[in-house]
């Protein structure tokens, strides 16, 4: 009932239903006057279509505007759930998803994936030297950026504060990092202007390249790996780009 309510409307779903009470109303009465009254009675008649139009109209259209009022609300509490209000990319929450059905895709097809994650350096400065309102300045215009630049089947997510992961379906290690260095170089070289003070800043990268259908790690270990990757970034010196290198 409720996907025929949210994909036909108030206003059809009301007429529709409004025809139907008419419809039974008029019917049960005739059947009543035939049986039991060997006549039809003009006034059960008369009554049998006034009846139907003085409540169904407004108790449909009310219950269709209820039903879909809880599904918008629904959406609602899916979307916030699913994505990041802030970046507009997908929440930690929602990238898991995504990277479940994405991850399998990758199996079936036994391509390579590549994941990045991505940390923006010194980003407490930026909110001390500009306040929370320029901090998030910083990280919509950064999704921004990042959007742009991606395909339709890569998938951007925030997972931290500043930190987000980009996943690359079907991206080797070499491809991997030639797009990783031209998105540091991008951030590096952009210009933002907040408040009519410029701001500058750069991020460091972790990249760990896996064959999906050869892999036994779950998310959480391959995060693990971008991360170490990342934190080697951030190690030594910044504003670059490392790939995850296994201990042997």
């Amino acid at each position: 009932m409720k996907k025929y309510i949210i994909a036909l409307g108030k206003v059809k779903i009301t007429i529709i239903f409004s025809v139907m009470a008419e419809i039974v109303s008029f019917g049960v009465t005739y059947l009543i006057s035939v049986i039991f009254r060997g006549r039809i009675d003009p006034l059960g008649i008369g009554i049998s279509l006034i009846a139907p139009l003085c409540f169904a109209p407004w108790s449909t259209y009310v219950f269709a505007s209820l039903v879909i009022r809880i599904h918008n609300l629904e959406q609602k509490m899916w979307s916030l759930l699913q994505f990041d209000p802030l970046t507009e990319t997908y929440s930690r929450r929602g990238f898991y998803e995504a990277f479940d059905v994405l991850n399998r895709l990758t199996i079936r097809s036994r391509s390579v994936m590549t994941v990045l994650y991505l940390d923006l350096d010194h980003f407490k400065k930026i909110n001390d030297n500009f306040g929370h309102k320029g901090g998030d300045f910083v990280l919509k215009e950064f999704c921004y950026y990042l959007n742009r630049k991606k395909r339709d089947s890569d998938i951007l997510a925030r997972v931290g504060g500043e930190e987000f992961v980009f996943l690359l379906p079907g991206t080797d290690e070499a491809g991997g990092k030639t797009f990783a260095e031209k998105i540091r170089k991008g951030i590096e070289e952009q210009v933002l202007y907040y408040e009519n003070q410029e701001i500058r800043y750069t991020m460091s990268i972790g990249l760990y390249s896996y064959f999906p259908s050869e892999c036994n790690l779950n998310i959480e270990q391959i995060l693990h790996n971008a991360d170490q990757a990342l934190y080697v970034s951030k190690k030594t010196g910044r504003n670059k780009v490392s790939v995850f290198v296994p201990n042997d």
